[in-house]
């Protein structure tokens, strides 16, 4: 359990095990409930950059889990561009290509020139989001 009291003016917290707990204090501002666990396990949490690389490589032509999204893998290649991860071609001959090179994976990739609507870029923005935002996802 949990209380605040006033103590000279400050208020301060104090914890009580549920054995110990005999009630709130004379003068309580408040006091509830708490569960108090274990340490807690450390969870591996991914950059936004590899779950990006993920959606890029997930959104390609012919992915294993998808029918390919080639607007929605233009957006990840330029956001990749953005965070660096990307090296843009500046010397790219094709503007309907993008070249891109990824040092990391030491891999060169070209990606069409796919630039989406205003609706598909909130669609996209959103499988974004909830990719690099698992926890906020409603389910």
């Amino acid at each position: 359990m949990s209380v605040l009291v006033d103590v000279e003016g400050e208020t301060v917290r104090r914890d009580f095990s549920s054995e110990a707990w005999e009630g709130p204090p004379e003068g309580a501002l408040g006091w509830w409930r708490c569960v108090a666990g274990g340490p807690a396990a450390p969870t591996q949490q991914r950059s936004p950059s590899d779950v990006l690389l993920d959606l890029f490589d997930a959104w390609s032509p012919g992915a294993a889990d998808q029918t390919g999204q080639p607007d929605a893998r233009y957006v990840a290649a330029m956001l990749l561009v953005r965070r660096r991860v990307f090296r843009a071609d500046d010397a790219q001959e094709d503007p309907a290509v993008l070249t891109v090179e990824c040092p990391r994976r030491s891999e060169t990739y070209q990606v069409p020139v796919n630039v989406p609507d205003e609706t598909r870029a909130g669609e996209i923005e959103a499988l974004i989001d909830a990719a690099l935002n698992p926890e906020q996802t409603p389910g």
